[in-house]
C-alpha cells in the first residue's frame, strides 16, 4: 500500500496531508453529494448484470458505423419576440362588425326567439305523441252481395236476434247463434231469407232447434 501512495503522492502531491486523516468537510459535502453513484462500472445489487460489449464474431470485421450527428436548437434572447402591447385608446377606437352585434340578441328580441323555439318543440311533441286517426268507415256494400266472414257471421247473429226472439226459447236462440257464429255458409243462407215462413221453416230444420 505504500509504494501506491508514495507514486500518486509523487504525481498529486497536493494529496500528501490526508494519508493518515481525512478531509474535515467530508461530512458537509457528503450531504449535498448526489445520494446514488452513477457510472458505467458502478456495483448496484439489485441491477442484472450487463451483456457484454463485445461485439459477435460477425460483427467483428465489420466496418464501424457512421457517426450520428446530434442536431441541437440553440435560442438566443434577440429570437425571442417582443410582446405586443395595444392600448385602450386603440382598443376602442377599433371598429365592431354589425355582425357581431346581430349574434348576441338582447331583450325583447331573445325572449321572442326563445318562445319560438319552445313552440316549434312543443309542435314536434305533439305530432309525435297524437293517437292515431281513426280507421276509415268501410265503403258500401252493392247491392245482393253479402259483407265478408267476420261482419257476415255478426250481422246474421244480430239479425236472429231482432226476428226469432219472439218464437224461439232462450235455449233456441244460444244454440241457432253459436251455428251461425261456426257455419259461414248458415249464415249466409240465413242472411238471404227474405219472407218469414220459408225463414223459419229452415231454422227449424237446423240441429238442436
Amino acid at each position: 500500500m505504500g509504494g501506491v501512495w508514495d507514486a500518486y503522492v509523487l504525481k498529486y502531491p497536493a494529496v500528501s496531508p490526508y494519508c493518515n486523516k481525512g478531509w474535515v468537510h467530508w461530512e458537509t459535502v457528503l450531504k449535498i453529494m448526489p445520494s446514488s453513484e452513477q457510472g458505467t462500472h458502478v456495483f448496484h445489487p439489485t441491477a442484472t448484470p450487463a451483456a457484454p460489449t463485445t461485439p459477435p464474431a460477425s460483427q467483428a470485421n465489420a466496418s464501424p458505423a457512421a457517426p450520428t450527428a446530434t442536431l441541437r436548437c440553440v435560442y438566443s434572447e434577440d429570437d425571442v419576440p417582443e410582446p405586443v402591447t395595444v392600448s385602450k385608446q386603440k382598443m376602442a377606437a377599433a371598429p365592431v362588425s354589425q355582425s357581431a352585434i346581430k349574434s348576441h340578441p338582447s331583450g325583447a328580441a331573445a325572449l321572442e326567439h326563445l318562445s319560438a323555439s319552445v313552440g316549434e318543440f312543443g309542435a314536434v311533441l305533439r305530432e309525435a305523441f297524437a293517437p292515431p286517426p281513426p280507421p276509415l268507415p268501410a265503403p258500401p256494400l252493392p247491392t245482393g252481395q253479402l259483407p265478408p266472414t267476420p261482419r257476415c257471421k255478426m250481422a246474421a247473429s244480430e239479425r236472429a236476434e231482432e226476428l226469432e226472439y219472439d218464437w224461439l226459447s232462450e235455449e233456441e236462440l244460444a244454440v241457432f247463434m253459436d251455428i251461425l257464429r261456426v257455419d259461414v255458409s248458415a249464415a249466409d243462407t240465413y242472411s238471404v231469407c227474405k219472407r218469414e215462413a220459408s225463414r223459419k221453416a229452415w231454422v227449424r230444420k237446423q240441429p238442436g232447434i
